[in-house]
């Protein structure tokens, strides 16, 4: 299954992508988490520290020309750029601003669109978990980052900028054809369920999770570590974990296009 994470910045993407991800290979499955933003932050999210400077990102700009693979299937592009992480979780990172003024990153969103495309045919059972860059450029140019996921996740707070991302993120998603597509509610109070289940609703969309605000995810983010690996008990991470739960049974189901 293909899972695309999107946002308004600073709504907890990485977050929320790192915690599914590492619940998910936990639970015996193959997982690809994939970090499309050019400020990667997925790696120390997901629990490699300093390691996660290490990841060879697909866009290469070591020498006087950017340069990306082009025609690797998926298992060549894992063998090439896959970084491991722990619970058995492989990282991919598309792009990572190493230069000013280097140019644009979308040849690097081609090669991952193209990846997420073929995953679910040369990579069968695996779920992929692609942590988007913040805003919608992911849904607008390269024909569409995330043209091909099974599931769109979009993550809201109740505020009115990121509802407005959130609104203009579930129409292009519908204009891409993209099969589901259903909200999270991150860092909310109780007083904003009613709120955000409106917005939800009125949008023929489901409000598949409401994770509350935890003082853990700031303390985990302040130590660089896994919000699993410090507070794994948290109100935070048990939320994330009843998301997996339904994540993994819509897995299980055959996707109508």
């Amino acid at each position: 299954m293909r899972i695309g994470i999107s946002g308004k910045g600073g709504v907890g993407k990485t977050t929320i992508a790192a915690v599914l991800s590492r619940t998910l290979a936990r639970r015996g499955h193959r997982v690809i988490a994939i970090d499309c933003d050019s400020d990667p932050n997925l790696g120390v999210g997901i629990g490699l520290g300093a390691q996660a400077e290490l990841i060879r990102s697909v866009l290469d700009q070591s020498g006087p020309e950017r340069h990306v693979p082009v025609g690797l299937a998926p298992v060549e592009l894992l063998d090439g750029y896959g970084f491991p992480a722990p619970d058995g979780v492989t990282i991919l990172l598309g792009a990572r601003a190493e230069k000013a003024g280097s140019g644009c990153t979308g040849a690097a969103h081609v090669t991952i669109r193209e990846f997420i495309e073929f995953a679910e045919r040369d990579l069968s059972g695996t779920f992929v978990v692609a942590d988007m860059e913040a805003g919608l450029e992911h849904l607008s140019w390269a024909g569409g980052t995330l043209r091909h996921v099974d599931m769109l996740l979009v993550v809201l707070q109740p505020t009115s900028k990121v509802l407005l991302t959130a609104d203009r993120t579930n129409r292009l998603a519908d204009e891409l054809g993209i099969a589901e597509v259903a909200f999270i509610a991150n860092r909310a109070g109780e007083g904003d369920r009613e709120r955000l289940e409106s917005f939800a609703s009125e949008r023929g969309r489901e409000l598949l999770a409401y994770i509350p605000d935890d003082q853990a995810v700031l303390e985990a983010d302040r130590r660089s570590e896994c919000l699993l690996d410090w507070a794994p008990d948290s109100a935070a991470v048990r939320a994330m974990e009843s998301l997996a739960d339904v994540v993994e049974l819509r897995g299980r189901q055959p996707v109508t296009t």
